[in-house]
């Protein structure tokens, strides 16, 4: 099996539009889909793991809201590599989930406690490892997000 061509694979996040209660947690996948004829091979590359390799955000216009404030913190971690072999018409779902809350950090960089996002339209975003890019185009995923 020959690694895969960058057309044969589709990545999206489904379902396409999400809704959720202010302040709670929602679930929704990240999925790498065969379109071709052929058995695909993808060498998924997770940086410190899957929760670290998705970095899910929310967005209001271009402001970030789920996480305010910035401080430099560097992660150690081991680099693991998955091989995934797709059947033709396959596909394969990463389960994410997101929390429609803001956190803001403090002078020390330490978390305050967290707030409900308010009620309206936001985007979620989902930053994609290396690995996965050249299936999006080099750019980060995204869908609408109605918080109630």
């Amino acid at each position: 099996m020959q690694p895969s061509a960058p057309d044969a694979l589709k990545v999206a996040i489904e379902p396409a539009q999400l809704s959720a209660t202010s302040g709670e947690s929602l679930s929704f996948a990240l999925t790498i889909r065969n379109d071709s004829p052929r058995w695909q091979r993808l060498d998924l590359g997770l940086p410190c793991g899957v929760d670290k390799a998705f970095a899910v955000s929310i967005h209001r216009g271009a402001t970030r809201v789920d996480e305010v404030g910035e401080c430099h913190r560097y992660y150690v971690c081991q680099s693991r590599t998955v091989r995934l072999a797709l059947a033709p018409s396959g596909t394969v779902m990463l389960p994410l989930t997101a929390t429609a809350q803001s956190r803001e950090r403090d002078a020390n960089c330490q978390w305050k406690p967290p707030q409900p996002l308010s009620s309206g339209e936001y985007m979620l975003e989902v930053g994609l490892p290396e690995s996965l890019e050249a299936l999006s185009g080099g750019k980060a995923l995204y869908v609408p997000l109605r918080v109630q």
